[in-house]
């Protein structure tokens, strides 16, 4: 249940939270505010020059390296968590 619930929750927040960490991404690339100077002018130009899709760019390696992680995580704890908590495992 709760790798259902996390391949169910994971994707929706990461589509959710994308576009706004993409914006923060071009911004901090651009350190000398070339090109991006605020970050509703960052957006704007993001959506100017791609499109609206520009804003979801790299989701599918965000949702691929989430699923890594899952996966990662849940193993460790699996193997890890019985041997720290013994007495929590009887």
């Amino acid at each position: 249940a709760r790798l259902t619930a996390t391949f169910i929750a994971g994707p929706i927040c990461a589509f959710a939270s994308h576009p706004p960490d993409t914006v923060k991404t071009c911004m901090q690339g651009d350190i000398e505010q070339v090109r991006f100077k605020g970050y509703g002018q960052s957006a704007g130009v993001l959506v100017a020059e791609s499109g609206i899709a520009a804003l979801w760019r790299g989701m599918p390696w965000r949702l691929f390296r989430q699923c890594c992680a899952v996966f990662l995580f849940d193993k460790i704890s699996a193997e890890v968590a019985p041997r720290l908590f013994p007495h929590a495992f009887r």
